[in-house]
């Protein structure tokens, strides 16, 4: 008996070693299309609105930057803060702004594309702010893709690198598209908004409150199971044992 008990905890220890080997190969899947119910009305909203407007690129996070009137110094500003530092952020391949779009124009009596913002700076002066204003309202490659209709909303549109296919190898730039979100609207006058978005910056935040939930659920169920375990077996290698497989094979909040 006592050799069968030994060559039964041995073949348990063999069958959750190769199951915890197998479940650290486990990919996880937080898309947009996979979070969501087919018929959800969000998931109808991303499919008809979002995705012909900005596509549906993995790869892509679109910032918001908003102001009521959004051509005035103080939201400009923070639109060209905005750029330049998340273009610096490791991990980022490409931004496309106002900051650093073409329009067609006409320089030394010759037809060519010039940049809407002369030298990538903010206009300080109200006659500045008009010219701006009425050269990106007449721009057909800036509204309606960077500039909203109305003239109060721009768009950052940034692509990460596109050798980062996995989302562990793309958070650290999101995090820190969402830190600049953050410290630049914090830095600005009220009324000006800054918004994070595209798939990265959905897929990170729904880890994140599924990393919120093992954290505090988890305890609880261990607890819950240890008592359950206990007066099933009144054995302390009765609980020991399940738990052990059951942490070791379980994926923790980090692998999100």
């Amino acid at each position: 008996m006592a050799r069968a008990r030994y060559f039964i905890f041995a073949a348990i220890v063999g069958v959750t070693a190769l199951l915890g080997w197998r479940a650290l190969q486990l990919e996880f899947d937080f898309s947009v299309d996979a979070v969501y119910f087919f018929e959800d009305p969000e998931l109808k909203f991303y499919r008809d609105e979002v995705v012909p407007a900005f596509g549906a690129s993995d790869n892509m996070l679109v910032l918001l930057v908003s102001a009521e009137p959004l051509f005035a110094p103080a939201p400009l500003e923070a639109l060209v803060e905005a750029h330049h530092a998340i273009a610096a952020i490791d991990g980022v391949e490409e931004v496309r702004s106002l900051v650093n779009v073409r329009v067609p124009g006409e320089r030394d009596d010759a037809f060519t594309l010039l940049p809407l913002l002369e030298g990538g700076r903010a206009p300080q002066t109200p006659a500045q702010v008009d010219a701006l204003a009425a050269r990106a309202a007449h721009a057909g490659t800036v509204k309606g893709w960077l500039l909203s209709d109305d003239l109060s909303a721009a768009a950052i549109v940034v692509t990460l690198d596109p050798e980062a296919k996995s989302q562990e190898r793309r958070r650290p730039p999101v995090a820190a598209a969402q830190r600049v979100v953050d410290e630049v609207e914090g830095a600005a006058p009220d009324g000006v908004r800054l918004r994070l978005a595209g798939i990265p910056a959905i897929s990170e935040s729904i880890t994140g409150l599924l990393r919120g939930d093992q954290v505090r659920f988890i305890p609880g169920v261990l607890v819950v199971m240890g008592l359950l375990l206990f007066f099933a077996f009144r054995s302390a290698r009765g609980v020991a044992l399940p738990l052990l497989c059951l942490l070791y094979t379980s994926p923790s909040p980090r692998d999100y």
